[in-house]
């Protein structure tokens, strides 16, 4: 009697296994950067219908987390705590390729050209570095040069809105979310999500542009 309540213990525990494993939410990471105004619940909003559209190409659960400071997610992706993230910016995102913890899965559509300009009035003598400090991006420095300003240094060009996948999400897995984002934009459904994320699509990364960023940024 007693063997065969052994028995189907086992045989309950390797019915169990794989429905606990189908079972595991996938953590979705949201790191928007330290200039974004909006709520935490605008924030989720907004990202909610993609984890959803992810999901459903997983057939997994994918769970969103809202990390708004940068020391807080540098922490997690150092302990693979997500299995996806979007972050916002560059350097938070290739660091964590480099260490080979993750590896970018795409970039933000209208966010893969970004730059950063020095400012100055279109007087003033400054020649280099060393004379400014403020720093600006390109929607704030067309206003400032549309009002007879003047750009003193002007930064090579970078995605700025990283996907990344931990390494340790299985391969097969990888590709799926690769393929779920770059092919939103393709279909209606797919469409309505990026109208509520605020992005006109995800684009598939160039590994050689990636390196020399990580090499600009002294990563």
């Amino acid at each position: 009697m007693r063997h065969r309540l052994q028995s189907w213990a086992a045989f309950a525990a390797l019915l169990l296994v794989p429905i606990a494993a189908c079972a595991a939410d996938l953590v979705f990471s949201v790191t928007e950067g330290v200039t974004y105004q909006a709520t935490p619940k605008e924030i989720r909003d907004k990202f909610e219908p993609l984890a959803q559209a992810l999901g459903t190409a997983l057939k997994r659960t994918v769970r969103v987390v809202l990390v708004p400071k940068y020391d807080d997610v540098r922490a997690g992706l150092a302990k693979q705590e997500y299995d996806i993230a979007f972050i916002h910016p560059a350097h938070v995102a290739l660091a964590e390729v480099k260490a080979g913890r993750y590896k970018t899965l795409a970039w933000t559509a209208g966010y893969t050209e970004y730059t950063v300009s020095l400012m100055v009035k279109a007087n003033d003598p400054a020649k280099g570095l060393a004379d400014v400090g403020a720093t600006a991006a390109t929607a704030v420095v067309k206003e400032w040069t549309d009002k007879g300003g003047r750009v003193l240094l002007k930064s090579r060009s970078v995605p700025i809105k990283y996907f990344i996948v931990s390494t340790k999400l299985p391969a097969d897995e990888q590709a799926q979310v690769q393929r779920a984002l770059v092919s939103l934009a393709q279909t209606d459904p797919g469409r309505q999500v990026l109208a509520t994320v605020g992005y006109k699509g995800f684009v598939m990364p160039d590994p050689a542009v990636d390196a020399a960023a990580t090499d600009w940024l002294g990563l």
